[in-house]
């Protein structure tokens, strides 16, 4: 048995159920609130599934954009936990993944709201928010749509912004790999 493996495993599945449970949950909040939506638990208690498939969007979505973010972050924790000298290096490496996730989190929050208020924008004739709000079933697919589509779009970018703003690990390089 590996037990830095198996370690490391253990990491990796309570990241991702903490991150997956709170973190996408709340920003899925937030995309609502900022559409508009602020009374999301009275809805979805007088089972408004108008409001319940927007909500499961904006989920679905966050979702799509934050997965390379731990996806990363996991790949450099696992190489780390074959070369790293000292457990100070893995911990440095989940606060890094704490920060890198908690970034694509909020950006992504941003970006799905910024995207749905200028898709109801384009629309001036319907106000998809209230008819949502309503129970209007359409509105609520329509916008599901446009979220889950922002999200695939935006996902690479989003990934790449990531990049740029957080320091990746540098790992040594001993040799060139390839014909010499």
């Amino acid at each position: 048995m590996d037990l830095t493996l198996l370690l490391t495993g253990v990491i990796k599945l309570g990241f991702s159920l903490l991150v997956g449970i709170i973190g996408i949950t709340t920003a899925a909040r937030i995309v609502k609130r900022v559409n508009g939506l602020t009374d999301l638990n009275e809805s979805l208690r007088d089972n408004n599934a108008a409001v319940g498939v927007s909500l499961a969007a904006a989920i679905i979505s966050i979702g799509i954009l934050i997965a390379p973010a731990i996806s990363g972050t996991f790949n450099a924790l696992q190489l780390l936990s074959y070369t790293a000298e000292y457990w100070l290096d893995i911990t440095w490496v989940v606060l890094y993944a704490i920060v890198h996730v908690l970034a694509a989190l909020l950006l992504g929050a941003l970006v799905i709201s910024l995207g749905t208020q200028i898709a109801i924008r384009l629309t001036p004739d319907i106000d998809e928010i209230e008819e949502i709000r309503k129970g209007n079933l359409s509105c609520a697919l329509l916008m599901a749509a446009i979220m889950v589509t922002l999200a695939l779009l935006a996902q690479e970018g989003l990934q790449m912004v990531l990049d740029g703003m957080l320091p990746m690990p540098t790992l040594a390089r001993d040799s060139v790999i390839g014909p010499s």
